[in-house]
Parts: C-alpha cells; sequence; structure tokens
C-alpha cells in the first residue's frame, strides 16, 4: 500500500542544536541557526493509522510541531498497511507533551534524546536510506524559532509551554536565584563578623555587586515568568455554561477545550493560586448557580490534576450583569439556552 501515511503512536528519537548552552536574558538571539532544534531520527511504535489528517486535534499547550523529519522508522505491527518496518520523512509531525531523556555535549554542540506520543503525516514514498543529519539546513526545525533560548522554554501554542515541565522552567529558574543571593547574603554577613579580614570584606564586595546584579536578572525573571502566564490565560480565562445549569458549553468542553488547555497552564503554573470566579445572568437565572458552577469548574479541574490548594471560588452575585439576549444551542440533550453572562471567570491570585 502507497502513502502518505497518517499516523499516531509512541516516539522514541534523537536531537541536536549547535547551542552549547542557555542564552542569559541579555543576550541576543543567534541571526544563523545556532539556536535551533534538528530532530533527525525516531522509531514510532504501537502505531495507529488514520485515514483524515487532523493536525489541529493535536496542537495544545504542550505540542511540539517538527516540519520535514527525516529517519523515522513506522513499526506498524500486525494491523497495519505493511508488514516489516519502513523508513519515512514526514512532512508535519507533531510531538505530544515531549520529554528530553538525556543531553549530551560533542565538540559544542548539544545532542539529546526524546520521548512522546506522536502524530504526523508522511510522505507518498519511504527513504531508500537513512539520511545523515549535517549539515545544519531546514530539516526537523521547530516552528517555535526561540524555544531553545532558555534550554528548554518555549512561548508553545497558546501563550506558554516548556519542552520539560511546562512554565516551571521559569519557576526553577527563580528558585535558584534566591538561593544564590542566600549565599551572597552569607558571605556579606561573614565580613561583618571579622571585620580585620580583609579577604573577607573584599569577597563580601565582590558578593554585595553580585547580589544586585542577581535580584535584577531574578526581577527580570519573575516579570517574564508573570507574563507569560497572563499570555497563557488571554484566550482560556472564561468557561461557558447554559442557562440554570452547570453544565458547561461544548464550546469550553472537550479535549483540547477551554478547561482542557486551563488545567495545563494550572499545572504548569504549581506556585499560582487561581480565584475561580462564578457568574449568573441576573433575574433569569437561579441566584445560586453562579457558587455552583464555580464549585463544579474547581472539581473538574482536580479531577483533570490540578492541586485543589490552586483553587478558590468565589461568586460574583452579578447585579450589575448586562441584560443580554439568550442564544440557542444544539447538544445531544436538545436546544440548550445561554449568553455570555453564564460562566466562570479565572483570575490570578495576587
Amino acid at each position: 500500500m502507497q502513502g502518505p501515511f497518517i499516523v499516531f503512536g509512541e516516539f522514541k528519537g534523537l536531537f541536536k542544536t549547535r547551542q552549547g548552552a542557555p542564552l542569559g536574558k541579555t543576550e541576543e538571539l543567534p541571526v544563523d541557526n545556532t539556536h535551533k532544534v534538528q530532530v533527525y531520527q525516531g522509531t514510532l511504535d504501537q502505531v495507529e493509522f488514520h485515514t483524515d489528517f487532523e493536525p489541529d486535534t493535536y496542537r495544545k499547550l504542550g505540542s511540539f510541531i517538527l516540519l520535514n523529519v527525516p529517519n523515522v522508522t513506522i513499526r506498524p505491527g500486525q494491523n497495519g498497511p505493511f508488514t516489516g518496518e519502513r523508513l519515512y520523512t514526514f512532512t508535519q509531525l507533531i510531538l505530544i507533551d515531549p520529554k528530553i531523556l538525556k543531553t549530551y555535549e560533542i565538540n559544542g554542540e548539544t545532542y539529546g534524546e526524546i520521548a512522546s506520543k506522536a502524530y504526523g503525516k508522511t510522505f507518498s514514498e519511504p527513504q531508500l536510506g537513512r539520511l545523515k543529519p549535517d549539515p545544519f539546513d531546514n530539516t526537523g526545525y521547530s516552528m517555535q524559532d526561540q524555544w531553545w533560548r532558555n534550554r528548554f522554554f518555549n512561548d508553545g501554542i497558546n501563550g506558554c509551554g516548556t519542552l520539560l515541565n511546562g512554565c516551571l522552567a521559569n519557576f526553577w529558574k527563580i528558585l535558584g536565584f534566591l538561593l544564590l543571593l542566600l549565599l551572597l547574603l552569607g558571605l556579606m554577613k561573614a565580613c561583618n563578623s571579622i571585620a580585620n579580614d580583609d579577604k573577607a570584606c573584599s569577597d563580601a564586595e565582590k558578593a554585595r555587586l553580585r547580589k544586585e546584579r542577581i535580584k535584577q536578572e531574578l526581577d527580570s525573571t519573575r516579570r517574564e515568568y508573570d507574563l507569560n502566564l497572563k499570555k497563557a490565560l488571554s484566550n482560556i480565562s472564561t468557561i461557558y455554561f447554559y442557562q440554570n445549569s452547570t453544565d458547561l458549553h461544548a464550546n469550553s468542553s472537550g479535549i483540547n477545550g477551554t478547561l482542557d488547555r486551563l488545567s495545563q497552564v494550572m499545572q504548569s503554573y504549581k506556585d499560582k493560586t487561581f480565584f475561580l470566579v462564578g457568574h449568573h445572568a441576573g433575574r433569569i437565572e437561579n441566584k445560586l448557580i453562579d457558587s455552583l458552577r464555580a464549585e463544579k469548574v474547581k472539581s473538574l479541574l482536580i479531577q483533570d490534576g490540578v492541586n485543589g490548594s490552586q483553587l478558590i471560588t468565589k461568586r460574583r452575585f452579578d447585579k450589575d450583569a448586562k441584560n443580554l439576549p439568550l442564544d440557542d444551542f444544539m447538544d445531544e440533550n436538545g436546544i440548550r439556552k445561554y449568553n455570555k453572562n453564564m460562566s466562570v471567570t479565572i483570575e490570578v491570585k495576587k
């Protein structure tokens, strides 16, 4: 059977980048391909073959989208359209919540192993032989060009995401800065305790200057960290419902729906607390429905893996809710009424 094939399976592969170390905040991004990443080899096991190519189904917060990825061995198992292994180049390959297994440096370049679930589409014909990953060209580059800037950090599909642990990449960086500041404060205290020790005081002055630089870097990282959260929530901060109901509107539920993406963001920002603010549509709804909606969203997020201690429910009461007309929506239960006042909004606790 001739391709192209649309497949989903367990992916393990190899990648490389010419960048040997993460860039600092003040460093300019290279104008060439130094910071880009090339996935140049891999295998797909436990493969499912699909008939329609629907990449938007798999493009979510933690996805990593690659174009023209060579040297991927497909192992179809017993129910595949062909027997044995075949080597293909993928026109598009989506790595879903990928994890770095290991990295190592060779001659100033970084190589590594990666694993994830993957979805993609092959070229029509298989490769006749394995292609070399060099020279670095446009093969297998990520569409998110800057993801390597902080080693495993990128902006993701919907505003925020990382290759390893979501937005926690910057959280651990902030924690590292704080530990370093504690060490520097210890050096400065040593000078005050031994005032006649010139070396101790010289070290303390260096530590003071270093402390100022680290504090500036820490403040910058915190601002970026909070800005990333704001971007991530920009399109997913409202969950909608039907009239007098705690049933989520179809546009807010389902795989990669608003609630699904919201859960991923919250699990990436484990140090943040979120208000779930329930709303109702004034006199045309039960006054207690706002509280019930907030509790429903909290319950669903906890079921999806969010820590309950991060979530605080609130009622808005909405005495000033705008008198909006009702719209109709057809679902499996028939025609449902709704408007934009019937919602839960997400706020970050300061």
